[in-house]
């Protein structure tokens, strides 16, 4: 499942809606809000280096990170 992106003027109310929606699905374990700030360190971590200043600022946007279920199968 794809993180879901976010314009900046989205309100906490429409994220929190749409967490509520993700997280009651079957097929979806738990979600996390992930902001701008904690996706550009988490990128900066991933890559080992601080590009942070040469990249665009649209590769890490805001976003609610879906954690799937893994089927069990007997």
């Amino acid at each position: 499942m794809r993180s879901g992106n976010f314009e900046r003027k989205c309100q906490e109310v429409d994220i929190a809606k749409l967490q509520k929606t993700l997280d009651a699905s079957d097929y979806v374990k738990s979600t996390e809000f992930v902001t701008k700030e904690e996706a550009a360190e988490q990128l900066q971590k991933d890559l080992g280096e601080d590009f942070i200043d040469f990249l665009d600022s649209t590769l890490y946007p805001p976003h609610v990170e879906p954690k799937s279920r893994i089927c069990e199968f007997g």
